[in-house]
């Protein structure tokens, strides 16, 4: 936040704060303790989360709402899913789900107008765009930088990247920032 003092200038204070809490949050195990962690560590704090009840509202809200076929058939279709694991069974059920989605949700009604509303750069998600548009890391150890960064700095992992099997829409991005475009 602009105008905001940087966090070492803080640390002291909020580590305070936090010692011996408990913590709660949405994605906190996965995003903002990590983080938190890391910058701590910058400020010469020792942070911990062993000793502390973590409650992440994400994972519950998971637990408490599976994303399975047989949970969606549910919540759209309010049926059982009949017949789960067969490769028929479960393309229709996919096929309803979709209708239900659609009409219950305002969705584009076309395959063009829900790729173009759900896939940002790569089909997959291991890209996406960050606030200047530029197409940045969504996995890995470069999780949130822009890939022609990457490019620049660490042509080893984009290479590595193409020997893995990833969609041919990531190795493409891959291949055209290893070529500078």
């Amino acid at each position: 936040m602009a105008g905001a003092p940087p966090f070492a200038a803080i640390a002291p204070e909020l580590f305070a704060t936090l010692h011996g809490s408990d913590l709660a949050g949405f994605g906190i195990a996965t995003f903002d303790l990590p983080l938190l962690a890391a910058e701590f560590a910058r400020a010469g704090l020792p942070f911990r989360a062993a000793g502390r009840r973590v409650v992440d509202v994400l994972a519950l809200y998971r637990r408490l709402h599976p994303r399975t076929p047989g949970a969606a058939v549910r919540e759209y279709l309010g049926r059982a899913h009949e017949g789960a694991h067969s490769a028929l069974a479960d393309a229709r059920a996919a096929a309803e789900v979709l209708d239900r989605q659609v009409g219950r949700h305002g969705l584009p009604a076309t395959p063009a107008g829900l790729h173009a509303s759900l896939v940002e750069v790569d089909v997959a998600g291991r890209f996406r765009r960050d606030g200047m548009d530029q197409v940045v890391f969504a996995f890995g150890k470069y999780a949130g930088r822009p890939l022609a960064e990457v490019a620049a700095c660490d042509r080893g992992y984009l290479r590595w990247v193409l020997t893995r099997p990833f969609l041919d829409d990531v190795h493409a991005l891959v291949r055209g920032a290893l070529a500078g475009n």
